[in-house]
């Protein structure tokens, strides 16, 4: 069996992935030890942490008002501009929601690491067109479009639930829902790639059987 010696793009991603593997487990303990510490000592100070949330703006930014609400000093201060509304809060509920959409999200993209790194680590042996890295291939790509199709309601849900808790001056402060199309025509790429290493896997098998 011959072993593939990797390519320049090849040991980058893998690098990536593998960094990618140490950091998930860290942030989740960070978040793990944060949200707690937001929610028990937030209460108490006068600055309780922040909470940044997606938001369309038709009114000047200028008119928010409301303890702790400010925008980042980089955003355009314009009308129906689109900008992310940082403000502080101890709202156990508030931090609980954040707090669980992350080790969601953590969750997911440990999943998808952990297949796509079996995967480059089959192709680093010489069997990359195999069913087991087709169905790999498959769960990521479902994964993938999952995610583009779900991130910007799981927003949208987020940006209303937080809103309903802005104590704003005065015009129209939207919760986004926005899509773009080039993720979601990678992911089902990614499918299709999947059909395309399962094929190549049922031709090997037929291959071997008849040698």
């Amino acid at each position: 069996m011959s072993v593939h010696k990797p390519s320049l793009p090849f040991r980058v991603v893998k690098l990536y992935l593998d960094l990618v593997r140490i950091l998930v487990p860290i942030v989740a303990v960070a978040y793990l030890v944060a949200v707690p510490y937001a929610i028990v000592f937030g209460a108490r100070g006068d600055h309780p942490p922040s909470l940044i949330v997606p938001v369309q703006l038709d009114l000047p930014v200028e008119l928010l008002q409301g303890p702790g609400f400010h925008l980042p000093a980089d955003r355009p201060q314009l009308s129906d501009s689109a900008a992310s509304l940082r403000f502080g809060t101890a709202d156990p509920l508030a931090w609980l929601v954040y707090g669980g959409t992350i080790f969601v999200v953590l969750g997911l993209i440990w999943y998808a690491v952990r297949h796509l790194r079996a995967l480059m680590r089959d192709v680093l042996d010489g069997r990359a067109f195999t069913r087991a890295n087709a169905l790999r291939l498959r769960r990521v790509g479902l994964l993938a479009l999952g995610w583009q199709l779900a991130v910007p309601w799981a927003q949208y849900v987020w940006s209303r639930f937080v809103l309903a808790r802005c104590d704003l001056a005065s015009g129209t402060v939207k919760a986004p829902l926005d899509y773009d199309l080039e993720p979601i025509v990678f992911a089902l790429a990614v499918l299709a790639l999947a059909e395309i290493f399962g094929e190549a896997a049922r031709l090997q098998e037929e291959s071997d059987l008849t040698v």
